[in-house]
């Protein structure tokens, strides 16, 4: 029985022996007035409307737990497979961010790598020009010694008409201009009557030389007579 019940019970008591008591001495004393009499059965009455009231009031502090069982449920023993395998995987899915952040804090605590050096970088020279690049032009710009008069191909000699701008000397060697190259070179031999005559210089077959071919002193490359 909780302290509710009890005051519930021992208010009622209390009435049940006022109510008692207050008719025994209206019994003994019969000399009193119809007035009295009366009022006495009015607190009577609202004795017992108190009464009631603190029953209702009892049965409603009652009634929101009636719908309790009067015997303890007992829980499922079985495990759910489904909230065990979620369970699983939450626990997984912890294991590996706790090693992540394991990872992170190893990385961050690791010296960082020092910085390449800068590659210096290395200014080539223009290439000098070469042979191939440089070679016809000079020979095209080369200033014009002498003509081709005759040429003798079973001997390999060859007559030469000096220009007035001529600058070579017997001993020289020339060379006989055919586009931007030089067809062959030719050893001035000797020199008379205005004229010069020079011996082909080949190996192998004797080039073919035209009457009228130019003859220019061959220029020279870094110092080599080409």
């Amino acid at each position: 029985m909780n302290s509710s019940s009890l005051l519930i019970g021992t208010a009622g008591g209390l009435l049940v022996v006022a109510l008692v008591l207050s008719i025994t001495n209206m019994n003994k004393q019969s000399g009193q007035s119809s007035d009295e009499l009366a009022e006495l059965k009015q607190d009577l009455e609202e004795m017992r409307l108190a009464r009631m009231e603190l029953e209702k009031q009892k049965q409603s502090y009652l009634s929101p737990y009636s719908y309790l069982p009067s015997t303890p449920v007992e829980a499922p023993t079985t495990a759910d497979p489904e909230l065990e395998s979620i369970k699983q995987r939450l626990a997984q899915a912890e294991e590996r961010n706790n090693n992540l952040e394991r990872d992170l804090r190893d990385l961050a605590s690791q010296p960082a790598p020092p910085a390449p050096e800068p590659t210096p970088v290395v200014e080539e020279p223009e290439p000098a020009p070469t042979k191939s690049s440089s070679r016809p032009k000079l020979i095209e710009q080369a200033i014009l010694q002498a003509t081709v008069l005759g040429y003798d191909k079973e001997f390999g000699f060859v007559t030469l008409d000096p220009t007035p701008s001529a600058n070579f000397s017997v001993g020289q060697e020339l060379g006989i201009r055919r586009n931007n190259g030089v067809l062959c070179r030719l050893h001035v031999d000797r020199a008379g009557d205005g004229q010069y005559v020079a011996s082909v210089k080949a190996v192998g077959d004797l080039p073919d030389i035209q009457v009228g071919d130019e003859v220019i002193i061959p220029p020279a490359f870094d110092g080599i007579l080409d």
